[in-house]
């Protein structure tokens, strides 16, 4: 997420659109007083050495005292907050001020890029992943599936649930109450575009590294996976950020 008051514009994060890598490539022309949240570890990483600036400004409110980092606490900037909690934050005059925006990505490619980033780009302990095989074979509530049981399951089982939950939704992020509370939600596959806003904006041209990618082992779908993608769609969120892209 990133929050730049000299540039004036509210990047709300999405997941798995290229956020990360839209965030490295505008750290270096933020301005002292701008707002870049911390990302995923390894990514850090990848910054330092490449001399990409760390993030700044998260743990506090311009304009307020400052505040004691605890994890989700209010007055904490992080990197996926909602749309929401940003405006809540700095003010209905900032951020009606400010161009706002976010990135939505076709929801089969979102899940499937979900599923591989989990099994083979992230970590968890070993009780976690018990609690997540619990989950799939006990009776269970929403609450104890997260996206998070994809270290744990066939694709196949990720599809079926994930058409009930929308583990890779972004629809709440960028909307407040239902409805689209950004400028404009960019469609992943035309980022040349957002990046040309942007530029634009700057008024410099800038490379986006390409990062959190390589997860996936060029894995053939089965004709039943093919189908079973499909079907994320009679999902009404997923069907809602489906409508949203192709409307852009």
């Amino acid at each position: 997420m990133i929050i730049s008051h000299k540039y004036k514009f509210i990047f709300v994060k999405s997941g798995k659109v290229a956020g990360t890598s839209l965030e490295m490539a505008i750290r270096p022309f933020l301005g002292k007083d701008d707002i870049s949240t911390p990302v995923a570890d390894y990514d850090e990483v990848f910054a330092k050495e490449n001399g990409i600036p760390k993030p700044q400004n998260y743990d506090y409110c311009l304009g307020y005292e400052r505040r004691k980092k605890m994890s989700r606490s209010r007055g904490i900037f992080s990197e996926h907050m909602w749309a929401y909690e940003i405006k809540g934050l700095v003010g209905d005059s900032v951020w009606n001020e400010y161009y706002t925006f976010s990135i939505e990505r076709d929801p089969r490619d979102k899940s499937i890029s979900t599923y591989y980033h989990h099994q083979n780009g992230i970590k968890f302990g070993m009780f976690r992943n018990i609690k997540n095989w619990l989950a799939l074979r006990l009776p269970y509530n929403k609450k104890y599936l997260q996206s998070s049981i994809a270290k744990v399951c066939s694709l196949s089982r990720w599809l079926k649930e994930d058409k009930k939950y929308a583990f890779a939704e972004n629809f709440g992020r960028y909307t407040i109450n239902g409805n689209i509370a950004v400028d404009k939600v960019y469609s992943f596959q035309c980022m040349n575009d957002l990046v040309s806003d942007l530029e634009k904006r700057i008024g410099c041209k800038f490379n986006m590294p390409r990062l959190k990618s390589g997860f996936r082992k060029h894995r053939k779908l089965t004709h039943r996976e093919s189908e079973m993608l499909e079907e994320l769609l009679e999902n009404e969120i997923y069907k809602k950020e489906l409508e949203i892209i192709e409307s852009n």
